[in-house]
């Protein structure tokens, strides 16, 4: 699904077009999906502080793919030094 919701300008991510840097946002759908999780546990995940905040746009809450890719990679790294 693309939509303008998944578009943002940002000033430092993603696909670089001249001066203008465009970054992924990410439904809840997309991350329960990527991260193979139900809606309930990615939100008490949220409430406890277990996965980053996300950003408010009206009724509808995103994640940038960079934080969520971010969350995952601390994830992994954190699983290697902990072995």
């Amino acid at each position: 699904m693309t939509s303008l919701f998944r578009l943002c300008i940002c000033e430092s991510h993603a696909v670089h077009t001249g001066n203008i840097f465009i970054m992924r946002l990410l439904t809840s759908n997309d991350i329960m999906e990527r991260l193979r999780i139900g809606r309930s546990t990615l939100y008490k995940m949220i409430k406890e502080g277990q996965f980053p905040q996300g950003i408010k746009m009206g009724a509808s809450v995103r994640w940038t793919e960079t934080d969520v890719n971010k969350w995952i990679a601390d994830l992994a790294e954190q699983r290697t030094v902990s072995d």
